[in-house]
């Protein structure tokens, strides 16, 4: 596949020609101002009157914000945090938020509220795995709900364009859609209407990024860019600090790729601390990073650097420490999602279930139906005994995530346990209908034939082999467990 050089180079261009424009056209650098002390409404507050139906109420409560925004008397990320509220995996939110878009046309808000719902919802469609391994129905949901999320994001800006989270959201879905001419004409455009939001040139930067068909290049003429503008203004102090932070993230999470992603799939596993720790080879960088993320304490404490100096804790084996630091990161920011698995697991190690199912409540509060969440809780559920709650949790997985082969595999692993075989069987079938590429799928099917006295399992277990000559992350004791059983099965079946 030839690259296509011109979009990086086209960045970088736009990128300079902001720089040369910000320093000789843009008003001196905004000083950061510290927010006037208001009673904000909790997010739990916003979705009780979404729920009730209170949508002028609602409506009134959210314009005020943005009045207070716009006056600068409430940062943007408070008024940001309020309109999160909106982004959670939960359909019943679905109902109310079409029916305040309906009585309240012309707000931005009952706009932006469900932009945001369908983007979240999107992402959830579509996963995380690669392309390879998401499905055609994976990527029509995620398709559908993006589309609903667009066409109201724009009405929302329409309505009223000084919204930041507005255009925050569209910068997210042209990166994450692959489409750099969509990314560029986007951030003009935010640019003239919110010149001096963090948020936005965060996201921005974000989505300059390499693996996002960007390039370090762009991204550094863009901090170039914002260190000009907002040299003294602290909401920019992530663009002063950049290479720190990432320094943090090379010592710690570099020696294993997908680190975070991986801890997350290590909840509920026997033993998370050694599966955790053995993602680290080596204690040294995460000796750096500590020592990196103290200095960085002594100047600014944020959750996301206590979160980080509890990974680096738990590297050098630390364990007790790490979960204080996780406690904490907590209490700064209580809907730290990744964070409330991590104190979760760290519960489930040491055994003390009822703590680690309170954290894990709070993370399903939120987000009730999320495919990937309510899975690795029923797991939990099944582990300490609580069959029936983990069968009804697991079911939710399938509002959401009924179109994915691994929640199918998952169903399929739950209902084995449950020697609930027919229904197990099903779902492994489903998982193969839903992602044939995948070897993993292929392997749990042919098992539960094979369980059933099918013969067609010797067919399915082949199938297993040619994948794996393309694969190589299918285990040798399980190509020989493929192998014996088909010899087993053709004798059987003659």
């Amino acid at each position: 596949m030839v690259k296509n050089y011109f979009v990086p180079a086209f960045i970088i261009l736009f990128t300079i020609a902001g720089i040369v424009a910000s320093i000789v056209f843009a008003s001196p650098p905004v000083s950061s101002r510290a927010s006037i002390p208001v009673n904000l409404p909790s997010q739990e507050d916003l979705v009780r009157k979404l729920k009730a139906g209170q949508y002028q109420a609602l409506d009134e409560s959210l314009a005020r914000l943005q009045a207070r925004y716009e006056t600068g008397s409430l940062s943007e990320g408070r008024l940001k945090k309020a309109f999160s509220a909106f982004e959670r995996i939960d359909p019943k939110l679905d109902a109310p938020l079409r029916a305040w878009r309906e009585k309240f046309p012309n707000s931005f808000s009952s706009q932006l509220a469900f932009g945001l719902y369908n983007q979240n919802l999107a992402w959830t469609a579509r996963g995380e795995a690669w392309s390879a391994y998401t499905n055609r129905e994976q990527f029509r949901v995620m398709n559908e709900y993006l589309k609903a999320a667009i066409k109201a994001l724009w009405k929302a800006i329409d309505l009223n364009p000084r919204q930041p989270s507005a255009w925050e959201a569209l910068v997210r879905i042209a990166m994450t859609t692959g489409d750099q001419m969509s990314l560029g004409s986007v951030y003009t455009q935010a640019k003239k209407n919110v010149p001096a939001s963090s948020i936005l040139y965060h996201s921005y930067h974000y989505a300059l990024s390499p693996k996002w068909g960007g390039s370090k290049l762009a991204q550094f003429f863009l901090r170039l860019e914002l260190r000009l503008r907002f040299w003294d203004d602290a909401r920019f102090d992530w663009v002063r600090y950049h290479s720190e932070y990432e320094k943090i993230d090379e010592y710690l999470y570099d020696p294993s790729p997908g680190f975070v992603s991986r801890i997350l799939e290590s909840i509920g596993a026997e033993n998370l601390v050694q599966t955790w720790f053995a993602y680290f080879p080596e204690e040294k960088p995460a000796i750096l990073a500590l020592g990196l993320i103290d200095s960085m304490i002594s100047r600014s404490d944020s959750s996301w650097l206590r979160a980080r100096r509890g990974d680096a804790l738990a590297a050098v084996g630390k364990y007790d420490d790490a979960l204080l630091e996780h406690l904490q990161a907590i209490r700064m920011s209580p809907n730290r999602d990744r964070t409330l698995l991590v104190v979760a697991s760290f519960y489930h190690v040491k055994r003390q279930y009822a703590e680690s199912d309170k954290y894990w409540r709070r993370a399903i509060e939120r987000n009730p139906y999320d495919p990937e969440l309510v899975v690795e809780y029923s797991k939990f559920l099944l582990e300490i005994g609580e069959t029936q709650a983990a069968t009804e949790m697991l079911e939710r997985a399938l509002v959401f995530g009924g179109h994915k082969d691994d929640v199918r595999r998952e169903m399929g692993r739950h209902y084995w346990k449950l020697k609930k075989f027919d229904r197990s069987l099903s779902e492994f079938k489903r998982a193969v209908e839903l992602v044939p590429e995948r070897p993993e799928n292929w392997f749990r099917y042919a098992n539960a034939e094979r369980h059933m006295k099918n013969c067609v399992a010797s067919s399915a277990y082949k199938t297993y082999l040619e994948l794996c000559k393309k694969w190589e992350n299918c285990k040798i004791s399980r190509r020989s467990i493929a192998r014996s059983e088909i010899g087993y099965i053709e004798k059987g079946c003659d």
